[in-house]
């Protein structure tokens, strides 16, 4: 009986212990998602999105993986990286910040993207966005720091809107979507600061 007891206590002992590592190792692995910008990462916790409430550079990705709009314009954003995690994002507001290249490669549910006056924007990257509906880029006053030369949105098959406003340098845009015949709200305009057109007017290349 004495050794029937021993064995008990020693295998109810395991028992714990394995339950107590097997805790420890699955918040040890934990995915999380790394976002560089502070002032990105302070926009989520301020939306109540990273839970760990810590300015450090990650965010838990099942906080973010799940979120369908986002808004952090006016946020003094300079670098978007740990956009691409925001696996369910249908609408992007990322406007009036500093953000210089964005690439949403990651985001095959984005619908609705608004990057409107990032002065220094120079790379967007919207190629696998299939169900991009609305694009919205530049401002209302000439930007001559808006970098955009070439935007490629021929693999945009559901855009239905794009406006580009006052992006000095752009010099082509592709849209041979194929389906241009649903792209009904287009707006192309840009002027200098002495209200002369922009020159050279922007190349377009359609195939409907």
């Amino acid at each position: 009986m004495k050794i029937i007891y021993i064995h008990y206590v020693k295998k109810t002992f395991s028992v714990i212990f394995f339950v107590v590592i097997s805790l420890s190792a699955s918040n040890f692995y934990a995915q999380t998602t790394n976002i560089p910008d502070p002032n990105f990462e302070q926009a989520l916790m301020d939306l109540g999105i990273d839970s760990d409430g810590l300015i450090n550079g990650l965010v838990l990705t099942s906080d973010i993986e799940s979120i369908i709009t986002l808004d952090v314009s006016t946020r003094q954003i300079s670098d978007l990286t740990g956009i691409e995690s925001f696996a369910a994002l249908e609408e992007l507001n990322a406007s009036i910040n500093n953000i210089t290249s964005l690439v949403l490669d990651g985001n095959n549910n984005l619908k609705k993207l608004l990057v409107d006056d990032n002065l220094f924007l120079s790379n967007l990257e919207v190629t696998n966005n299939i169900l991009l509906k609305e694009l919205s880029l530049g401002k209302d006053q000439p930007a001559p720091s808006n970098g955009i030369e070439n935007l490629d949105l021929s693999n945009n098959t559901a855009l239905e809107k794009l406006h580009l406003i006052n992006m000095v340098s752009l010099e082509y845009v592709d849209i041979k979507s194929g389906n241009n015949q649903i792209l009904i709200d287009v707006l192309i305009y840009c002027e200098t600061h002495s209200g002369a057109t922009c020159l050279p007017l922007t190349c377009m290349e359609v195939m409907t």
